[in-house]
Parts: C-alpha cells; structure tokens; sequence
C-alpha cells in the first residue's frame, strides 16, 4: 500500500494562531501542541497496519490532499442579504491557514519533511461531523501532474 489515509475529527489552529515569539524564538502555542499532540498519540486516524504498510522513502515527491469538513453554520453567514453589515455569504476561514499544522503533523509522524509535498491541494467540505480528512501519497500517482495549465484550461473550458 503506498498510500496513508488521515482522518480528524478536529479542525486545526489556524497558522495565525500556531506561533509565537518568546525570547527571540518561534514556539508552538498551547493550541497547536495541543492539536499535534492529538494527532500523534491517535496516528491521524490512520491505522497501524496502513502505517506500517506505507512505504515512506525520503528521496520521493508527495502530493498531499486535504479535505477540511466544515459545518454549514462555520461555513455560512445565515444574515446575508438580510443585515447590510454581512457583505459575504461566506464567512472567513481560510483552509490555506490551516494546512501547516497538518503537514507539521503527518511529517512528524511518518518521518518524511513536509518539503516533499510537491502538490498540495486543499478544499472545504460541508459536513456537520467537523474535521480534516487527509491522503498522501506518491506524486507518480497523481494524474493532474501530468497536465499543462493550458491543457487544465481547456478542460474548463470544454465542460463549459
């Protein structure tokens, strides 16, 4: 199997609230060690056998995919167009915050750095059972690598 499968069921602290500075040094909040503790200690959900089945090699390129399960209510202003104030009826979470703590995460607990992640790929799902969902595996495997942005536009375009 050269494939891990991560499930969370919790959101991590966003990048803004990660680090902080004391004595020159940039340190992990009580947040985020928090969070890596909890993911470490459960494997990100990943079983032991999947785990151990992996076969992690340091010289390989990854591709990360990430899906972060969001509540429609994490998700939505109810009071747009209702309240002038609301100016989105998205609210503000930005997902791209959020991926360095789950990269640190994996990286710690499988042994490969983060640097490897050579495609990363992120979205929002609504799901009311909050979380992270998290697969990574070899670039090789990843069909999207293989395309220009040209033929990625045409493909758009095509199905427009």
């Amino acid at each position: 199997m050269n494939y891990l499968r991560f499930d969370i069921g919790a959101l991590p602290v966003s990048v803004n609230k990660l680090y902080f500075f004391s004595g020159g040094r940039r340190r992990l909040s009580s947040e985020g060690r928090k969070y890596k503790t909890s993911f470490i200690t459960t494997r990100g959900g990943c079983t032991v056998q999947n785990l151990m089945a992996f076969n992690a090699d340091i010289e390989s390129k990854y591709v990360l995919r990430l899906w972060f399960r969001m509540s429609k209510g994490r998700l939505y202003n109810e009071r747009y167009g209702t309240d002038k104030r609301i100016k989105s009826p998205f609210k503000d979470v930005d997902v791209s915050n959020m991926v360095k703590l789950v990269e640190d995460c994996i990286s710690e607990l499988i042994g490969i750095r983060d640097r490897n992640n050579w495609v990363v790929v992120c979205q929002k799902v609504e799901d009311e059972n909050e979380g992270v969902s998290a697969l990574l595996y070899e670039e090789g495997h990843e069909i999207e690598l293989k395309r220009s942005i040209d033929e990625v536009i045409r493909s758009i375009e095509a199905s427009s």
